[in-house]
């Protein structure tokens, strides 16, 4: 999965209580994280451990930030993360994935995992286009339970495969969002295109919408090139954020990972 995942504390400079702050910057990077948390389940290595019926795969990495839907949830420090995957050839999968994170909350979390299950596949008479669905759950082992910072997503999302460039769409949904701010809905927009080299550029549009004005709504892009080396998943990405109410609302991170 890729590092772009949210939420910190940069909550109390744009009026936002510490739970909610934490929240909107913890939401604010999935599938990017590395993310439909990015989305949510990371692809497969090539080679897996077959088991139960579906293959076992794993992956780590090394982020110089956190960012989840345009924040950064590590203070914009650097990010250790890695995740299990099991995926069923059906297109059913489970999952979970872990990073650090600094909200500047006195230490009451510094610790994200995700656990993660839904259905992925492609449309039979339409190989071309995929979807994926599922149920995503973020936890903050440590934090005090009245902060709130625990909640659940459902996601879904669209990609189609036009041979020369992809493209995507998502939307999440959280009835209790980070903080204990209610309805949240997600909006993505994404493509990926292949250059010469086996470099591949990608981009995406995303919109963060809070129900009933509990918090401001705000929006986030990004741009990014991903190259693979050796085995390894370099990643260059520049994202900001648009109307979040904060001087620090731009990042650009450099990424090194392993899937197995």
């Amino acid at each position: 999965m890729t590092t772009t995942r949210d939420k910190t504390g940069i909550l109390s400079k744009h009026g936002l209580t510490t739970a909610a702050s934490a929240l909107v910057l913890a939401s604010a990077a999935l599938l990017t994280q590395p993310a439909l948390a990015e989305e949510a389940a990371p692809e497969p290595a090539e080679e897996g451990l077959t088991i139960f019926g579906g293959e076992l795969s794993g992956n780590v990495g090394f982020f110089t930030d956190y960012i989840y839907r345009g924040v950064t949830q590590t203070d914009n420090e650097a990010a250790i993360q890695g995740g299990i995957d099991w995926a069923h050839p059906t297109g059913f999968y489970v999952g979970a994935w872990g990073s650090n994170v600094d909200f500047n909350d006195g230490d009451q979390a510094s610790l994200e995992v995700d656990g993660y299950f839904g259905f992925a596949n492609s449309i039979d008479s339409l190989p071309e286009l995929s979807y994926d669905v599922g149920f995503l759950y973020y936890w903050y082992p440590g934090a005090t339970e009245n902060l709130d910072y625990d909640f659940l997503e459902l996601y879904g999302s669209l990609g189609y495969d036009f041979d020369f460039a992809s493209a995507s769409i998502g939307l999440a949904w959280s009835p209790e969002f980070f903080g204990d701010t209610g309805d949240a809905f997600y909006y993505q927009l994404g493509v990926e295109v292949p250059l010469p080299y086996d470099v591949t550029i990608s981009g995406g549009y995303n919109f963060q919408e809070f129900d009933e004005g509990a918090q401001d709504d705000y929006s986030d892009w990004n741009i990014g090139l991903g190259y693979t080396l050796y085995g390894l998943d370099l990643s260059l990405v520049y994202s900001e954020t648009v109307d979040l109410g904060t001087s620090d609302n731009e990042a650009l991170t450099f990424g090194v990972g392993y899937a197995f």
